[in-house]
């Protein structure tokens, strides 16, 4: 809920490339969220335009640094070398 509530607040749309930040996250939920093109879905074109399916993903205080200091891009193709479908919580 809370991250509906964010994007909203901020009109931020999930595009992938993109990362937000949860300050208030909790233990239960990850710290940070980011969006990435679906693996399986893609992007699609219509009559009415293009449509890309995006897959929301948690991201851990350690691969939040990473982000900051590479990208979210760099960071996202690490861990599918792991883990592929981007699932939270890793190991």
């Amino acid at each position: 809920a809370r991250l509906g509530e964010l994007v909203f607040e901020r009109s931020t749309p999930f595009m992938p490339g993109g990362r937000l930040e949860l300050p208030d996250a909790g233990g239960a939920v990850p710290p940070a969220v980011c969006w990435v093109l679906d693996r399986d879905l893609g992007s699609i074109e219509t009559v009415h335009g293009s449509v890309a399916f995006v897959q929301t993903v948690g991201v851990s205080l350690e691969d939040l640094e990473r982000m900051r200091l590479t990208s979210t891009d760099a960071v996202v193709s690490d861990l599918r070398q792991t883990d592929p479908f981007l699932l939270w919580p890793r190991s």
